[in-house]
């Protein structure tokens, strides 16, 4: 009787819990929150089972990643321009198209970004700083040549040789490596200031983990994914790998899938110099396996900006009903 009671002390609230992409987190609707932004924000920590000293999100919906624990607002467009306040499409989700990263194979979702480049704080440009391809100077790491973009989300590039790798790296290769972690973050960090998104680079290691994202590339070689699935060198046209939080991420992002496309089509960039020229069109390695992307850039008066990427996804509903919150007064 007592679990009963404890129980019916909790808030149901109506939610979608969904996969979307490699990634997983718990769906609501705006008018079934609470209307206080800071009331909103602690019942949402609460849901996904955070802050966690464990870090496993065990009392939540949350997976202990950065991949599994995201919670989604979708509501009515504020903009006239668009529909809803976050772009997400309901699809019949059973099929047979498979995203290396996922399991089991569901309908293949066609994404298609519309000018993605610009915004979250970096100004309308697509390359915040102007430029392609620069070399940033990191205190205790030394000259980096990074390529700074702000598409899908602000994204810096880097060749896997200038961080001593090999770009065919999975999980346990990175992230029990402390001190390359540690250098990872210094670039990162500096590239937040050089992106405009942070004060300093003290900053940005404390209040935005979350971006920029650091990626890092390399030419196509032959590897074994996570999954066992060998990949090889002719399937792929570059290696690329996607830190996320502090941590390489198990497969590749949405987001850092749309940098790609959009700074491989671009001349001069990390990527577009690792290929070996500008590419519209490209299949990439990652941890777990390969993805194509595609986009399409425009140059004019050294002004780069991209109107289109596109690649596949999946997405599946996995649960459908109430999440039960204890009281967060």
């Amino acid at each position: 009787m007592h679990h009963i009671d404890s129980l019916s002390r909790q808030t149901p609230i109506r939610a979608l819990y969904m996969r979307g992409g490699t990634s997983k987190g718990v769906f609501f609707l705006p008018a079934d929150l609470p209307s206080d932004p800071s009331v909103r924000d602690r019942v949402l920590m609460r849901v996904v089972g955070s802050p966690d000293p464990y870090e496993k999100q065990i009392d939540g919906m949350g997976g202990a990643t950065s991949s599994t624990s995201k919670v989604v607002i979708v509501g009515p467009s504020t903009r006239p321009d668009c529909d809803v306040d976050y772009w997400f499409g309901q699809v019949q989700e059973l099929g047979g198209f498979e995203l290396d990263g996922v399991t089991f194979p569901a309908a293949e979702v066609r994404l298609e970004f519309l000018d993605p480049g610009g915004s979250d704080g970096t100004g309308e440009a697509m390359f915040p700083t102007g430029r392609a391809a620069e070399v940033l100077a990191v205190p205790g790491v030394g000259d980096v040549r990074v390529t700074l973009v702000n598409a899908g989300n602000p994204t810096l590039f880097v060749e896997a040789e200038a961080l001593g790798l090999s770009g065919s790296e999975l999980q346990p290769d990175i992230n029990s490596r402390a001190d390359l972690l540690a250098r990872v973050e210094a670039i990162r960090a500096h590239a937040a200031v050089a992106m405009g998104l942070a004060p300093d680079a003290a900053h940005a290691t404390a209040h935005r983990q979350h971006t920029p994202k650091l990626a890092f590339a390399a030419p196509a070689a032959a590897y074994t994914a996570s999954s066992g699935r060998a990949v090889g060198a002719d399937d792929i046209d570059l290696n690329v790998r996607i830190f996320s939080m502090g941590k390489l991420h198990h497969a590749m992002t949405g987001t850092g899938a749309v940098a790609i496309a959009a700074t491989a089509a671009v001349p001069g960039t990390v990527l577009a110099d690792l290929l070996g020229g500008a590419r519209g069109e490209l299949r990439f390695g990652h941890p777990s396996g390969t993805l194509k992307v595609g986009a399409q850039a425009h140059g004019q008066d050294g002004r780069w900006s991209v109107a289109r990427v596109a690649m596949s996804r999946t997405a599946r509903r996995l649960m459908d009903g109430v999440v039960l919150v204890p009281p967060w007064e």
